[in-house]
Formats: C-alpha cells, structure tokens, sequence
C-alpha cells in the first residue's frame, strides 16, 4: 500500500491535534513504557508507566503541560508501594472486571480504577482519593480516551503485590 507524504503528514496532524500522539510527552519518559493513561473529566491527564526493563513504576497526573504530582518522587523500590487488586464477576451478559492501582501519598489513599462491564460492553475509570479523615474525592475518566492495559500489572512478572478480594 502506497501512502503519499501529503496523507502521512495529514495522518501526524490529526493524531497530534487529537491528543493521541504527542511531540513530547510529561507523561512517559523515552526510558519508560506506558502501563495506563486516561483523560478525566475535566482535562486532566492520569498515566502509569514503568521503566522498560521493569526497574519502577510510577503515577502521574496534572494538566498537558505541567504534571502536578508524581508517585513516587524517588523511583528506587517503587513497586513496593503499590497495590495491584482486581475482581472478576458474573456471567457473560450480567458481569464485571474491577481493576485498580492503589497507594498512599501523605496519608491519603489514591486507587486508579478500569472497570469492565460485560452486559453493554461499557468501560468506567476513575481515580478516587481518600482523605486520612475518610472523606472520598471520585475524579471521573474519559472511557474514550483510555490508553494502555492496566491488566498487564497482575500477570505476576512484576514485583507488585496484588490482591483480589474474598468476599
């Protein structure tokens, strides 16, 4: 298939302008690979990324140009602070996958969630941070502007600690 230099370059300025490819990217370093990012509600930006040869992983979030928090802010022995859980139910047309990335950054509680309902094929994420006193902050994802596999982090080759729940 032959592609002219006028429908690549054509090609390049959507996927820029449409936020799926970046000139340079806060988000993921040249030395790391992408785990997961979304798009909340508001604009923001929420990205997991590990080191290529899996030396870390780290969390990010903040606007396009100014990434706000980074966890951790030293990434030697980072796997050690986060918590992969994730849970399968139901059948087919009535089930769910549930899987997040938790971990605790002065006192509050940060769990990034992909969910997975089966019955109509919908998508939720979210990051949802909770305070030392209990209060719950939800900060909604985009479905459509997930990139990545979360799901990745619980095939066991990383040294994450990961938990599904007994209920």
């Amino acid at each position: 298939m032959k592609l002219s230099l006028k429908k690549l370059l054509l090609c390049l300025f959507l996927l820029l302008t449409m936020g799926l490819l970046s000139a340079g990217d806060l988000y993921v370093t040249p030395a790391e690979e992408l785990v997961y990012r979304f798009r909340t509600q508001s604009g923001k930006v929420c990205a997991i990324a590990m080191e290529k040869s899996g030396a870390y992983l780290v969390y990010r979030y903040g606007t396009e140009d100014n990434v706000e928090l980074q966890f951790p802010e030293s990434l030697e022995k980072s796997w050690d602070l986060f918590t992969y859980e994730w849970e399968a139910r139901g059948a087919a047309n009535l089930g769910f996958t549930y899987d997040s990335v938790i971990f605790i950054n002065k006192g509050y509680e940060y769990t990034v969630y992909y969910c997975d309902y089966f019955s109509d094929e919908e998508i939720s994420t979210c990051i949802e941070i909770k305070s030392p006193e209990g209060k719950l902050i939800r900060i909604e994802g985009l479905p459509s502007s997930v990139q990545g596999d979360i799901t990745q982090l619980k095939k066991g080759k990383y040294p994450l600690r990961v938990v599904k729940p007994d209920y």
